[in-house]
């Protein structure tokens, strides 16, 4: 279950499963091995959505598509 916090004014989740669970989009703000290493199919089978923005450069776009997943990388000239 996730945790309110209201000084930060976000929910925690205590996995990652449970955090992108019916998610309409994910942001991806860490390079945790936890989220670096998460594989498209648990994206695919949790999200209700089909959109993940990585921040930090963690995801082959290629490997995302296989999976009907669209991986945005922000800041990304290329």
């Amino acid at each position: 279950m996730a945790k309110h916090d209201e000084t930060l004014g976000f929910e925690r989740s205590p996995s990652l499963e449970q955090a992108i669970d019916g998610a309409d989009i994910v942001v991806v703000f860490t390079e945790w091995d936890e989220i670096a290493e998460a594989p498209p199919q648990l994206f695919a089978t949790k999200m209700r959505g089909k959109t993940i923005v990585d921040t930090r450069y963690l995801y082959s776009k290629d490997r995302f598509q296989k999976f009907n997943l669209n991986v945005v990388s922000v800041g990304k000239n290329w």
